[in-house]
Order: C-alpha cells, then structure tokens, then sequence
C-alpha cells in the first residue's frame, strides 16, 4: 500500500504548543502517513511502523495534535502527536488538515464483518 502523503512528526506523547518546539533528532525522526485503500494512519521510524485509527484532532494555527488508538492492539494507550506547519509546503499543510477533516467526518470503519 502506497501513502498518500508524509507528515514529520514533531512530539509524541505531547499536545500543543510545547510539542511543536521538542523536536525529535533526525536519528529519531518519525513520519506519520495516511494509507490509500485502508485509511488507517502508519507512523514509522527506523524501528518499524505502527498502524493507527485516528480518534481526534486538535487543530491550531501553526501546529496539529493528532490522538490516535493503535490498530494492532486491543485496549491500548492513546498515542498524541504534534505536526508543525513549519518546514511543511502550504500544499502539504493543506492536505494534512483536509485528510484529518475527512476522516473525523466519516464513521469508523469495521475492521471486520458483523454476524446478523
């Protein structure tokens, strides 16, 4: 599955403004990315990458806190991550805001087929 677009990632674990200005070092560096057919956001890094749902979203001026469930494990922790506007094309900016938008608008989507 290809990614539709790629986000840096700027904080994990971290909501707002003190996120947008802890930034990870490029060794640590994370990418988070919203896949084509399935929907479901990956965040990936040199260890591996995760699958996530996203659950909420806190939009700023300059900044963009994602809260996401993972895909994989049931009953998880909530993971927080802080985009910045900063160092992104008004074009990516742009698409970043309009993908959360839709997919906050759009009903979850079943990861399996219920019985009746």
């Amino acid at each position: 599955m290809s990614p539709v677009r790629q986000w840096p990632v700027c904080r994990q674990r971290g909501a707002g403004l003190p996120g947008v200005f802890w930034r990870l070092g490029p060794a640590r560096q994370k990418r988070l990315s919203l896949q084509e057919r399935s929907g479901l956001w990956t965040l990936a890094d040199a260890e591996g990458m995760q699958r996530l749902r996203l659950a909420h979203a806190w939009p700023a001026f300059a900044w963009m806190t994602l809260r996401f469930h993972t895909q994989d494990m049931v009953g998880a922790d909530a993971l927080e991550l802080t985009i910045s506007k900063h160092g992104l094309t008004d074009s990516a900016w742009r698409e970043l805001r309009i993908c959360v938008a839709r997919q906050l608008a759009l009903s979850p989507r079943p990861t399996y087929k219920e019985r009746v």
